[in-house]
């Protein structure tokens, strides 16, 4: 297991981050065909001396909602804090634009937020506007654990 602190190693995604962010979410599986870049805001963590992405997670803000979508970790550095780092940056951002609620489609890892305190909710509890995202509608499987932490 790599130990060290990563909340001073996020950064704000660029523009121009974004085809590099593209190309990590497809290496680990992650849908990336509806991802808008003038509507995700990205925060990423590098691997400096590879100069590649290794960590990445999406914000999402809704009417004083948020959902947190494309949200990864390079297989080897998932036994790190580095997941609960960039999740609690994207917690604070999203109440810092007055979001009441992030919203999960955790079709992949609902484990990691149950213990991130979330809870699970109903498919039918999720705002209709985040429902409506391509996120929801084309990606995350009617079966997926739904889960939100409330922020506000």
């Amino acid at each position: 297991m790599i130990s060290m602190s990563y909340s001073d190693r996020i950064e704000i995604a660029s523009y121009e981050d974004l085809e590099a962010i593209q190309s990590f979410l497809e290496s680990v599986d992650e849908p990336t065909d509806d991802i808008d870049p003038d509507f995700t805001r990205f925060f990423i963590v590098r691997d400096e001396a590879q100069n590649r992405i290794i960590g990445c997670v999406g914000l999402e803000i809704f009417t004083g909602r948020a959902m947190l979508r494309s949200f990864a970790i390079d297989p080897e550095y998932q036994e790190t804090e580095m997941g609960s780092s960039l999740v609690r940056k994207l917690l604070d951002d999203a109440f810092d634009a007055g979001s009441e609620a992030v919203y999960v489609c955790a079709a992949n890892a609902p484990d990691f937020f149950w213990n991130n305190e979330f809870i699970g909710i109903d498919f039918d509890d999720i705002p209709r506007e985040i429902r409506d995202s391509g996120l929801f509608t084309k990606d995350c499987p009617r079966v997926a654990a739904f889960v939100r932490k409330r922020i506000l």
